[in-house]
């Protein structure tokens, strides 16, 4: 038999657990005493999963009671399930923790470490089989957040191989019983985050919404609160403790429900919730079982699963219902609502039934899941933190008790991770099926290159006819140099296609020519006997001219897309020719640009003015490529002319190209002009 020691620390924890053995008791058919009274042998064919069998015939829980003051305990002892407990498995101090982590964990609770661990390992030996322990507490308190927290750390160093499951009760987002919640919180969470294997997560809060607005009850109590939380653990535990079509337990929830190491908080609602008066006009069916447990004012914490995505989910129906029903009710919940659930996991839903129900209705159903939306609950949590933290409120409550401000810092960052990993998640979800699909394509688009790359290689006599670039993505893409794009083998190189990609010149569709990007390579080739002129079939459009951009305010620094070298990066296009000034032209009415002509095969340049103007001082003549790129471009810089320089004015400011030198002087190469400037 797989058993499971139930351990309650706190007063919450103490409540709840007093309130989980009432239900579970009822369903098995035990009194207050211990004694049997049911009805059906099956409600003791697997009692030993929770009871010990005394020689008297007495059925004992297995279950450890914690708390750092003794009032708490009294009132066990004194309520109606006082004769359930054993006395010796009561632990309580003295003096009580104070809402404050650090008396917990380190010096109130220190001092009942090795009683409570004494008592868990004499019920442990009792076990044949231990499956794992259950761990009623809340994160607010003091005994519950740091004494709870040692317990579970100090199991799982000594049983590393079982399963431990926490039913913690978060601080609520209006209503805070005491002022240091937060600290208290994110301290346990992040030793919750290491150490438990399913954490189930409550708050009051929510469960006040349920009982005021879907029960109807006028003022609720902590014990209607309470009811419903026990309403939870018992469908979850129902699978261990009776048959059923779909048998599972706490092993098997753990491994379908927590796709990864950290992401082990859950979020739970139950169905049917209605009024006590409306019951009898109502007809519970699997389809309204299915709805109620999605419909988002049935969860039991303060997460709307709208705002996230269900990773796995888990739905446990008890009663005499359909397993084909079910099933398909799970389809149709999956397919109508597909944006909800990642597209990693096809197969996320996991189904539950138990032929016994429960003592209220004749079918019921639990909806356990993993829903990226849980992050809100630690988001708001940590947010109170940091609002204290920042100015160190209170803080010297916990470093009197031994504690250091680091380990306030590690649990906040080891919180900011997790929300983080959740957001990554979530994100990632909505546009896997995208990012895969572009990927195929991109591989298809790829291969069809290298192919037809390959294709034109076996076909040309030329050597180096096809040019192999890398793009962004680092993936090879092969150009054929006949594309208008390119003006010469033997000048662009990979380098200077990598540039045009870098900073947004997309190259053209066949039929189409980008004007910009024809001007941008043009003005990277050099002139000489290699040059390829472009096929009259591919000619381009008529050049667009661009005309100098001169920025209003010194101080404004206009960049363009992928400005990372400062070059290529300030332009101004505009479809009307560059006209220079009458004092530029000479007697005939020529000058400003130089002719174009077939001899010497050079193109009609458009200036451009690169992003760093050249300081006063300097030669008026300077190179359109930044000094980093001098003696280092893929270019041959050394033996390259100029066809396009640009001489700056004094006076006017802007940028013109130069004109036609006189005589035979040659045109000064960008190397001599860069070594000129320095």
């Amino acid at each position: 038999m797989r058993e499971v020691i139930s351990i309650h620390v706190g007063q919450c924890g103490n409540k709840i657990g007093a309130k989980f053995w009432e239900c579970i008791s009822s369903e098995h058919g035990i009194d207050p005493t211990g004694t049997y009274h049911g009805e059906s042998e099956l409600q003791l064919e697997r009692i030993n999963v929770y009871y010990n069998e005394a020689s008297s015939g007495k059925y004992v829980p297995r279950s450890v009671l914690v708390d750092l003051e003794q009032e708490t305990l009294d009132n066990v002892r004194a309520g109606p399930l006082g004769e359930l407990f054993s006395p010796d498995n009561f632990v309580f101090g003295q003096t009580g923790a104070g809402n404050n982590w650090a008396k917990g964990h380190y010096t109130e609770g220190a001092e009942l470490i090795d009683s409570i661990l004494d008592i868990i390992l004499k019920e442990a030996e009792g076990c044949d089989c231990l499956q794992g322990l259950q761990v009623f507490h809340s994160l607010g308190g003091g005994t519950g957040s740091g004494l709870g927290d040692l317990i579970i750390f100090k199991k799982r160093l000594e049983l590393p191989d079982r399963i431990i499951t926490t039913f913690p009760i978060l601080p609520s987002p209006k209503v805070s019983s005491n002022v240091v919640e937060p600290y208290n919180c994110i301290l346990t969470l992040s030793t919750l985050i290491e150490y438990s294997d399913l954490t189930i997560c409550f708050d009051n809060d929510a469960l006040y919404n349920i009982c005021s607005n879907t029960l109807h009850i006028s003022n609720p109590t902590y014990d209607d609160m309470n009811r419903l939380i026990c309403h939870t653990m018992s469908d979850i535990t129902c699978m261990q403790r009776f048959p059923g079509q779909l048998n599972s337990d706490v092993r098997k929830l753990a491994v379908n429900l927590v796709p990864f190491p950290r992401f082990n908080f859950l979020t739970s609602s139950i169905a049917p919730l209605m009024a006590m008066n409306s019951q009898e006009y109502c007809a519970l069916t699997v389809p309204e079982l299915t709805q109620q447990m999605f419909d988002p004012k049935n969860v039991m914490n303060s997460s709307d699963p709208r705002h996230g995505v269900y990773m796995t989910a888990c739905a446990i129906f008890r009663g005499k219902v359909s397993t084909k029903e079910v099933d398909e009710q799970m389809l149709n919940v999956k397919n109508k609502n597909s944006e909800y659930f990642v597209e990693w996991a096809p197969d996320s839903f996991k189904t539950t039934i138990c032929n016994i129900p429960t003592r209220d209705a004749k079918i019921s159903s639990t909806l356990l899941s993993n829903s990226s939306s849980i992050y809100e609950c630690f988001q708001r949590v940590l947010r109170q933190f940091e609002a204290l933290f920042k100015r160190k409120a209170f803080l010297h409550w916990y470093t009197g008790e031994g504690m250091e401000e680091i380990e306030f810092t590690e649990a906040q960052e080891n919180i900011k991770d997790l929300i983080s990993e959740y957001q990554v998640y979530q994100i990632g979800a909505s546009s896997s099926d995208e990012e895969y699909e572009d990927e195929e394509n991109a591989e298809e688009v790829e291969d069809n290159l290298c192919k037809m790359s390959t294709r034109k290689r076996a076909e040309s006599t030329d050597p180096i006819h096809d040019l192999k670039v890398f793009d962004t993505f680092s993936k090879p893409v092969y150009l054929s140099i006949g594309d208008p794009y390119i003006a010469d083998k033997n000048t662009v190189t990979a380098s200077d296609r990598y540039k045009g990609r870098q900073f947004g010149i997309i190259p053209p569709k066949k039929g189409t020519h980008n004007d910009a990007t024809f001007g941008k390579f043009e003005s990277l080739a050099t002139t000489g006997p290699a040059t390829r002129e472009v096929s009259p079939k591919r000619s381009p459009s008529p050049k667009r001219h661009i005309k100098p951009f001169v920025p209003s305010s010194p101080t404004k620094k206009l960049t363009g897309p992928g400005d990372t070298h400062g070059c290529f990066n300030s332009f101004e296009y505009t479809s009307q020719p560059y006209e220079p000034n009458d004092s530029t032209k000479d007697a005939k009415g020529r000058g400003g640009r130089r002719s174009a002509s077939p001899s010497s095969n050079k193109k009609n340049l458009p200036p451009f003015r690169p992003s760093n103007p050249p300081k006063k001082g300097l030669n008026s003549t300077f190179s359109p490529f930044p000094e980093y790129m001098v003696g280092s471009s893929p270019l041959d810089l050394a033996s390259s002319t100029t066809p396009g320089m640009m001489r700056t004015r004094e006076k006017e400011k802007v940028f013109k190209p130069a004109g036609k030198l006189s005589g035979s002087t040659p045109t000064p190469s960008i190397a001599a002009l860069a070594a000129t400037r320095r």
